[in-house]
């Protein structure tokens, strides 16, 4: 948009919004001129919402002119939200869906984090018991480094990071979120529930790490 359309976010606010909603909502067809796929608006729905986990309930069938065919998947309840999946279940990161789509997703989330000097991220899931809201945490790692301690050691010291930025931000929020210069005030909020949402998964997987590590010591500890 910047480039072949000489677009400026600053100076043209109107046509700025225009694009990311484009951005955020759009989905893929098959182009009937050019054979390959193209971003299109696609009423009623670019309307579902993005949820992983036993909340998706639709799916897209088929995406060929002029159709856009979505089905269930399961039976959906009178007065529920349709839900779908922006990504797949394996590759929807809490971070990803952030920076592309403009919101934090809820539970479950799935997380990446790059782990300094390590080939392989540390990637959990983190989703609520039953996978219903109300219960307790519960972390599901998928990729976790051998180095168990420089990961542990790492998450702490993010941990502690993000505990340092907890005063600034609960000192916007007492003042009642004023206007950042340069951030309009809709995003400074979600730049606060995604520091809430991190601060949470990386506490959550750093407490099951700590707790394995203590389990390993006492069992050698008896040996």
């Amino acid at each position: 948009w910047e480039d072949s359309c000489g677009g400026n976010v600053y100076s043209d606010r109107l046509s700025a919004s225009a694009f990311l909603l484009m951005i955020t909502r759009a989905s893929s067809m098959m182009s009937p001129i050019t054979g390959s796929e193209a971003s299109v608006l696609v009423p009623f729905y670019d309307l579902y919402n993005h949820r992983l986990g036993s909340w998706k309930n639709a799916q897209v069938v088929g995406n060929m002119p002029p159709f856009y065919a979505v089905q269930a998947v399961r039976d959906i309840a009178p007065g529920e939200q349709i839900h779908d999946e922006y990504r797949s279940k394996n590759d929807a990161y809490t971070a990803d869906i952030f920076r592309d789509y403009g919101f934090v997703q809820q539970t479950p989330q799935l997380w990446k984090i790059p782990v300094p000097n390590l080939r392989v991220d540390l990637v959990f899931r983190l989703d609520y018991k039953d996978g219903r809201e109300g219960g307790g945490l519960v972390v599901e790692f998928v990729h976790v480094p051998d180095d168990i301690e420089r990961v542990s050691s790492f998450l702490e010291s993010e941990l502690v990071r993000l505990d340092s930025l907890l005063p600034r931000l609960e000192s916007w929020e007492s003042e009642g979120r004023p206007e950042v210069p340069g951030i309009p005030s809709e995003e400074a909020t979600k730049i606060w529930e995604y520091y809430h949402a991190l601060f949470t998964a990386i506490g959550e997987a750093a407490g099951v790490l700590w707790y394995r590590a203590a389990m390993s010591e006492s069992s050698d500890d008896e040996l």
